[in-house]
């Protein structure tokens, strides 16, 4: 797990480095920031690239997604980032951040994602429960499959485990009359 989540740490600093550097190539300074939300951004159309490849053809020349697909009740489009996100019900909400009110989509069984995932469950020490996870993560994305693949983390997390394990009673053995 550890290595998995290291990967998605050291394949963002790589891109953050690479577009800092197409910033500065370009003489045209990239703050950190951005230059971290383009990386974001990145990751999130490599993953739906290749999950949802159809669907983002489709979307892309402007033809409606079919009624039975996944993402069809999502009602998704393509934001000026190329980055696939869903439009809500919370549009009309202004007090709402961007990434709540239309939350990009991802696919659960994608490797990407579940490094987004393990990220999260990293960052907070392993001491959300599911729920809690669940609730952090649909923040920020709707991913397809969500409660599949973070019971599948935390049932496969070592330290989980060890939270959530219950001490055994020892039992002990009846003593013999050893002095009689």
């Amino acid at each position: 797990v550890g290595k998995l989540y290291n990967g998605l740490d050291r394949m963002r600093k790589l891109l953050i480095r690479i577009y800092s550097g197409i910033g500065n190539w370009r003489k045209c300074k990239i703050t950190s920031s951005e230059a971290f939300e383009k990386a974001n951004n990145f990751i999130y159309k490599l993953s739906q690239m290749e999950s949802f490849y159809e669907e983002l053809c489709l979307i892309g020349n402007n033809k409606k997604i079919p009624n039975g697909n996944i993402l069809a009740k999502y009602s998704p489009y393509i934001d000026q980032n190329k980055v696939l996100r869903s439009n809500s019900r919370l549009n009309e909400m202004d007090f709402l951040q961007e990434a709540i009110k239309r939350p990009i989509i991802l696919m659960g069984k994608n490797k990407l994602t579940k490094l987004i995932v393990l990220e999260l469950h990293w960052q907070n020490e392993h001491i959300m429960s599911r729920r809690l996870t669940l609730k952090s993560i649909h923040e920020k994305y709707i991913v397809v499959g969500l409660t599949k693949l973070v019971k599948y983390i935390s049932s496969h997390c070592v330290e989980c485990k060890k939270l959530r394990d219950v001490p055994s009673n020892q039992l002990m053995a009846p003593l013999h009359d050893r002095l009689g």
